[in-house]
Parts: C-alpha cells; structure tokens; sequence
C-alpha cells in the first residue's frame, strides 16, 4: 500500500492538501487556474487532549475529525496529498559516484546505513537530484526521503477509514517547498530557509532558487513554550503557576514580547517576564537552526542563507 504512494507529489490543477500533526490536523483545497493559485477552503480542528503527542494513532477518534475537515471542502473528486513528519520520517543529502538511474536506488539504501536513523530494509524509500550546484565532480548530490512502512501504513489507514484515499504523500520539507515556490519571483536569486514550527518539533528547509537542497527536523516545538510558561514564577511577591490552556493562551496572543515594557497579562504577568521565561527555549530552537545553516554551508559550499521565512 505505502509504495504506490509516497513520492515527490506532482502538483494537480485541484488539489486537498491534509497534515495529520501530534495535536491538529489542518485541511487545505486550492484550484490552480491562469498559472494562479485559488484558494476554496481551509480549516483547522484539534486532537482531543489526551491523544495529542501520541506515537500511536487512535483511528475511532481521529478519522471521524478527518472526514469533518474534508467535509467542508467544496469537491470530492480533488486529488488528495498529506504530508508527514516526525521520526519515522527523514531526509538526508547524499552524495553517490556517477552510475544508472536503475542501480540508484540500491546504492542508495547501501549508503544510507551510515545516514539514517532507522534500517532502510523497512522504509520506504525516494530520491531526487539536487540541481543548481556548481559541479566540481561528476558525483550526484541527491535529497533523499525515507519513512517507515508502520507509520506510512498506519497514516494511509487513518485517511481510509475516514473513506478517502490518498493520491500522494510527500514529506514536510517538500510540501514547504511547493507553498513557497508560489511566492513568486521575489526570491528568485535567494537561498531562503523555511521553518515549520510545530507543536512537537521544528522542521527546516532550505531552498535554492526553489528547489530544495537541505532538511532536517529539531526536536524542538511550540510545546516547548508552553512547558516553559508553566513553570512557576514569582513576581514581586505574587505567585504564578499556570496551566496548560492559560500558558497556550498567552504564548498565542502574545508571542515573543520584544522589550514589553510595563504591559502585563491582565492575571498581572509582565511581558517582560514573559521574555525571559522562553528566551532558553527560543535560543535553544534559533541555535539548531543556525547549527543547521552552517551544515548546509558546508555542504554546498554556500556563503550564506539570504532569508528566514
């Protein structure tokens, strides 16, 4: 089942695009008309709490939240794409000497022993030529995809219970790539990284005149704030120790205070101080982020990343 599927997912005229995240799941279906993009519908709905950040999916309870969101979409003949993430999911960049496009994928899996997390013997696997680099060597630079036959399974089931089927699956690096590549021109001449903070952890990719060239996923998300806003805190005297859903409150309306100068919550907790609770975490997502940059330099010989998006 998960072979037919996953693959660096052609772009149809009138598409779906679904993520099942730890926490939401998120729908959205555009029509592609006069080389423009529309946008039809979209929607959001969350994971009941006591499923969110599970590895293993309960399919009684989260298919009927799929069929809710696909039903709102204004067709049901649309081809349907999801993407995944976490880590049953992970991309490498590979270098292979030059040989048959029919002998690359078993060099692939040969040379991915030494890359990947998981046996590539019980993934499934796919690949794709780097373009744009500066050839100095006749090797092949390649961006590789690798996601576990359990997990893809259990995800293509999860969409099939909800009576939909799937027409691709791409990992989350490639779907960024896809949104972006309809920015336009503007970034034409850039090399622009984009990050996709989720509520488990951050996925980066990192693009070259639109085509992807580097990605990796940190363990670091919105939850990670979250965890940290609970902590508790006192403040001239008064005592702070919020819950969850105060703490997503707050991280959601106020974000990262800049200064904040003498603004507080309307509970009496400065912005200030709100600063400084996740500044640790924030440092600790803005250093991998950067650790990646200087990997993906390395790799390339890149100078520099041109934008953050």
């Amino acid at each position: 089942m998960a072979a037919k599927v996953f693959s660096f997912s052609k772009k149809a005229t009138h598409s779906i695009g679904i993520e099942l995240g730890s926490h939401t799941l998120k729908m959205v279906e555009t029509r592609v008309s006069g080389g423009k993009v529309q946008l039809l519908q979209y929607g959001i709905v969350e994971i009941p709490s006591a499923l969110q950040g599970k590895a293993s999916r309960d399919a009684a309870s989260i298919a009927p939240l799929i069929k809710e969101l696909l039903a709102r979409c204004s067709s049901s003949s649309a081809d349907i794409y999801f993407s995944v993430s976490g880590p049953s999911v992970n991309l490498q960049r590979i270098k292979l000497p030059p040989m048959p496009d029919q002998e690359m994928l078993a060099a692939i899996r040969w040379q991915g022993k030494k890359y990947f997390p998981f046996p590539l013997d019980e993934a499934q696997v796919v690949y794709k030529k780097i373009t744009g680099i500066s050839a100095e060597t006749p090797d092949l630079d390649l961006i590789t995809a690798a996601v576990l036959n359990k997990f893809m399974d259990q995800e293509l089931s999860l969409l099939e219970q909800a009576g939909y089927s799937a027409a691709g699956i791409d990992a989350v690096p490639f779907s960024l790539q896809y949104a972006f590549q309809l920015t336009g021109d503007r970034y034409r001449d850039k090399t622009v990284a984009v990050l996709d903070i989720g509520a488990e952890g951050t996925t980066i990719a990192i693009l070259k005149a639109g085509e992807l060239q580097f990605a990796r996923e940190i363990a670091t998300g919105g939850n990670d704030f979250t965890r940290a806003l609970m902590e508790p805190v006192a403040v001239e005297g008064k005592q702070f120790a919020l819950s969850v859903e105060e703490a997503e409150a707050i991280k959601k309306k106020y974000g990262i205070p800049m200064g904040g100068g003498q603004e507080v919550t309307p509970a009496g907790l400065p912005l200030s101080r709100i600063m400084f609770i996740i500044r640790p975490v924030l440092e600790r997502l803005s250093t991998e982020a950067l650790r990646s940059f200087d990997v993906y330099k390395a790799q390339g010989r890149e100078k520099r990343v041109d934008t953050i998006l």
